[in-house]
């Protein structure tokens, strides 16, 4: 399966249009969701289109110094991935260009500077994405449904912000491994979209090329010349750094290191063992147990991709001892990070949260009926923002959000389910526990968390749950009683405060942990690798949310 098949075309200027001379422009890959090198179908996409064309390549990154809910946390985990992808394109012969500002005034100005012919993009369905897409079209983004490789017509271009020498603008899924507007062309229902993805997994989940290598890059493709006016030259980072407009609230954390080669590692050592993905299996909503990958965070800045670590895990099956005992940890694996992020890919995409009613009538009509329902707690912003409610596992849960950035997966949805219980109506519950979110989390500002927090509070891609309960209504019910039938709360705790009382934790970030009332909290003494079971409880079904990650 090759990239082009991954690709469709926005823009395509009639031959003799541009003006822009008989000899080819670079190429541009405006690296954007996929912050990576090797397994990047954008990449690989944009080197054959300048291979073909006989024309030099670069890769640019608009970064804006501001971006919309970005803390000091999130750009640091970033920065230091884009540090990597720097290294290792020049170590391809391949040119880097970091970009200040917003892409739709940066990228324009860039592309007529080097008379840029052809820009590669990587595909998102965010709202930023589509709102810079449109500014350099100068036409509505996304384009029609039925029309996925509809080409821009003449008449449209006066409008774009892009230079007239730009011949065309290509789009690349490089995130997901069927390609968005391949899987569906409109929104629907999660098994509606997961029906459509499936069958094609065979064809799509196929091995990526061979690694890129100076070889294949640099001393095969067309030299950045010297008559080009924008040269490449080294970039001060401390000084990307200090310029950042984002202050030092939400500090970075030194737990999970990132980038392509500590993403392609960590990807490894799950993806890799039979023992791990067979884990996987039985333990993935006990967060008492070491059983998720902790990929999300990877994932969200593209820095590995879920096709590469599907194949890993496949390969595991298929070579390694005990692999059989990983088939169906690997089948669950390739669900949670491969199919179900397309289907809150597809919802952000096609719906998203600017739709006139994005949420289920069903939910909205519940939720609305019980609005006036008397709530047993309420609480601000600010407790819940540190953790300072009644419950002590929703504390703990959000303590470790706040200071580590990560949340088990299945804690997730209990603490999302919680503040719609404790804030005055759905709505406000949503903006509170979306902020909370994209604040604090690794992997914030991404479709799966908007999507998941959808679900949880407005039954997004969910079903009416019987009989109907005081304040939540229809909505799935999920419960303290219910987290103690599944784990060992108390022995869940103690792991929560041990983390938090980890040297490192309490160095990162002093003043949250005192705003948490955690500063120079000790750890509990001797905590059991292997928890005891539940209190007695009765075992019951994990919840099935049709499009969590469980790997987070």
């Amino acid at each position: 399966m090759s990239a082009a098949q991954r690709a469709r075309v926005l823009r395509r200027v009639p031959a003799g249009k541009t003006g822009g001379g008989s000899a080819a422009g670079p190429v541009l890959y405006w690296m954007s969701r996929d912050q990576r090198v090797q397994d990047n179908w954008a990449l690989i996409y944009a080197r054959e289109e300048a291979l073909r064309a006989g024309a030099p390549l670069a890769v640019v990154f608009c970064l804006t110094p501001g971006f919309p809910g970005a803390t000091l946390r999130a750009y640091d985990f970033m920065l230091k991935g884009l540090q990597e992808v720097d290294a290792s394109l020049r170590a391809l012969g391949l040119p880097f260009f970091l970009l200040p500002g917003d892409p739709a005034k940066a990228l324009p100005q860039f592309a007529s500077a080097v008379r840029c012919s052809t820009v590669v993009t990587d595909f998102s369905p965010m709202e930023i994405k589509k709102e810079w897409l449109t500014s350099l079209l100068g036409a509505p983004y996304p384009p029609p449904p039925q029309q996925p490789t509809r080409t821009m017509q003449a008449l449209e271009l006066p409008r774009s912000a892009l230079p007239a020498c730009v011949e065309s603008v290509v789009e690349v899924d490089a995130h997901n491994t069927v390609p968005l507007w391949v899987a569906s062309d409109r929104g629907g229902g999660s098994r509606a979209i997961r029906e459509k993805i499936y069958p094609q997994l065979d064809t799509f989940l196929c091995p990526f090329p061979p690694p890129l290598t100076a070889a294949s890059c640099g001393e095969r493709l067309k030299a950045w010349g010297p008559d080009i006016k924008v040269q490449p030259s080294p970039i001060d980072w401390a000084a990307v750094r200090s310029g950042l407009k984002v202050t030092d609230e939400v500090p970075p954390v030194s737990w999970l290191q990132p980038g392509e080669s500590a993403a392609r590692a960590a990807a490894q050592h799950f993806a890799g063992s039979a023992e791990r993905l067979h884990r996987y299996e039985t333990k993935r909503i006990d967060p008492t147990a070491v059983a998720q990958s902790d990929l999300s965070p990877y994932f969200h800045y593209g820095h590995v991709c879920a096709q590469t670590v599907a194949l890993m895990a496949r390969h595991t099956v298929d070579t390694a001892e005990g692999g059989r005992t990983a088939q169906k940890g690997s089948e669950l694996f390739l669900e949670q990070a491969m199919v179900r992020p397309s289907i809150c890919d597809n919802w952000c995409y096609y719906t998203g949260l600017k739709a006139k009613d994005p949420w289920p009538a069903w939910a909205v009509s519940s939720l609305r009926k019980h609005e006036g329902d008397e709530r047993e707690h309420l609480y601000t912003e600010e407790a819940l923002e540190y953790g300072k409610t009644h419950d002590a596992l929703w504390n703990a849960a959000q303590h470790e959000m706040v200071v580590k950035g990560k949340m088990h997966a299945f804690l997730r949805m209990y603490w999302a389910k919680r503040i719609l219980e404790w804030t005055p109506d759905a709505a406000t519950a949503f903006d509170i526990t979306l902020r909370l979110n994209d604040k604090y989390e690794l992997d914030g500002r991404d479709p799966n968390g908007i999507v998941s927090i959808a679900w949880a509070i407005y039954g997004v891609h969910d079903a009416p749950f019987k009989p109907e309960r005081p304040v939540t209504g229809a909505l799935r019910p999920m419960t303290y009683q219910g987290c103690k039938s599944k784990f060992n709360v108390p022995h869940l705790l103690s792991m929560m405060r041990n983390a938090v009382a980890d040297p490192r934790i309490q160095a990162d970030c002093p003043e949250l942990l005192r705003r948490c009332g955690l500063h120079g909290v000790q750890a509990d003494a001797a905590v059991p690798r292997n928890p005891p079971p539940p209190e007695g409880e009765r075992r019951v079904r994990g919840v099935d949310n049709p499009h969590h990650r469980d790997i987070i």
